[in-house]
Parts: C-alpha cells; structure tokens; sequence
C-alpha cells in the first residue's frame, strides 16, 4: 500500500523540484517598479547583479524616453526612447563597477505606463536589495520639512528654495478626480508630472538644489503634498 502510494506520489515530486530548479535559475530582482502619468524621476537603487533590464509599458499610444542617472541624477545612457508606441518595450544591460547605484527617469505619456528595473542577481547581491528595499525604499531615512493641502476645484503654485541636492515630493489625493501635480525648476524643466484619476499616492525624486515651482490643479479631489530630504543632506528652506 505504502510502495504504491510512493509511486503515485513520485511525478509530483519530480515535478516540483523540476519547478524549484528553474526557479532557482532564473533570480530576476524587480528592484524598482513604477505607475505614473507623464514624468517621475525614481529614487536611487543599488545595482548589485551581473546584468539589468528595464521594461516599459504604456497604456495607450504616446512617446516614450527613459534615462539611467548616476546617484546625482546626471544621465548616464538612454535605454529606451521611442515615439508612437503603444506596446510594452524593453531594454537590457550589463552592469558595470563604475556604476553601483543609479535612478530612472522616464518621460511617458499621460495616458499612463507602468516602467520595472530588472536586475539578475545571486543570493548575495539578493540580500543587499533587500536590506536597501527595507530601510531606504520605505522612506526611513526622510525627513519631512513641509507640507501644503488643498480642496477639489485649486489652481495654485508654490514656489520653493531647496539648498538639499536630494529630496522628494509625496503627492496624495483623498477622492476620485482629475488631480494634476508639476514641479519646475528656474529653466522650466519637468522633474515631476502626474495626474490622478484615483485616489491614491504617488511621489518622484529631485537630484538638484536650486529655486523650483510646484503647480497643483485640481478637479474633483482634495489633495495633499509634501518635500521630504534624505537624512545626511542639507535641510530644505521651503517658502511658502
């Protein structure tokens, strides 16, 4: 009885090693992943595996431009570029010591995309992600030096005076809407675009100090948002 419940019981356990196996082959890290509507700027991960690949994917048809910044937010390559795309792209990479720690940032189309960085790592570099994904990525070492809300129906702006060289905006929305938030700088770049249709948060990194306007338009939601610094820089002096 035992002998022929053994027998029976073998392909299932030949299975599930055959799976384990493969599993234990294929050590993809998503190490950062992504949804946004227009422009964000990640925070800085570490990039510890042997090769890395970034997949993009838009949710309707618009351009398309991903930049890897070093830890200062100076771009680096540009993986991915694209006009008139409305199938998920990819783009892939050997990592290089030169290069331990780097940001994405992706310039997409306001109908929305999600955007991964992928890297192949061993159990090693595995656990260091993981370290960095439990005390960094969670915000543990951000302090938060100012915060505005608003109601359904604002148009305003805010200007503000940033001494630190890198600090991020956390943008929450408390109702369904069209909330859109913008972050300029003094020559009119975009380091932060989003709309929400839902509400939730969503927050983009900045990699330079200087003079910035934060825009915020809102239909239909109440809002709020707030600059965090990185603990070891420089505090933020934030006018109102």
């Amino acid at each position: 009885m035992m002998t022929s419940l053994t027998k029976r019981l073998s392909p299932i356990f030949l299975i599930i090693a055959l799976a384990t196996i493969c599993a234990n082959a294929d050590d993809w890290d998503k190490t950062v992943s992504i949804q946004g509507r227009g422009t964000r700027q990640t925070c800085v991960f570490p990039i510890v595996g042997e090769r890395w690949r970034i997949r993009y994917a838009p949710k309707g048809r618009g351009n398309v431009k991903i930049e890897l910044m070093d830890e200062n937010g100076v771009v680096v390559s540009t993986p991915i570029s694209y006009k008139n795309v409305e199938m998920p792209v990819s783009a892939s990479g050997k990592s290089s010591p030169a290069l331990r720690s780097a940001a994405l940032r992706i310039v997409g189309d306001t109908n929305g995309w999600s955007c991964a960085f992928e890297q192949y790592v061993n159990e090693a570099a595995g656990w260091e992600i993981f370290r960095w994904r439990k005390n960094y990525a969670a915000g543990k070492n951000l302090k938060k030096y100012a915060m505005w809300t608003g109601d359904a129906g604002d148009e305003v702006e805010f200007p503000l005076t940033v001494d630190a060289k890198r600090w991020r905006v956390l943008f929450e929305t408390f109702e369904s809407g069209k909330v859109k938030v913008e972050l300029l700088d003094g020559t009119g770049k975009c380091h932060l675009l989003n709309y929400h249709l839902d509400k939730g948060t969503s927050d983009g990194w900045v990699f330079n100090s200087g003079e910035y306007i934060l825009k915020v338009t809102s239909v239909g939601s109440s809002w709020a948002v707030s600059a965090e610094v990185e603990d070891g820089f420089n505090a933020s002096k934030l006018v109102k």
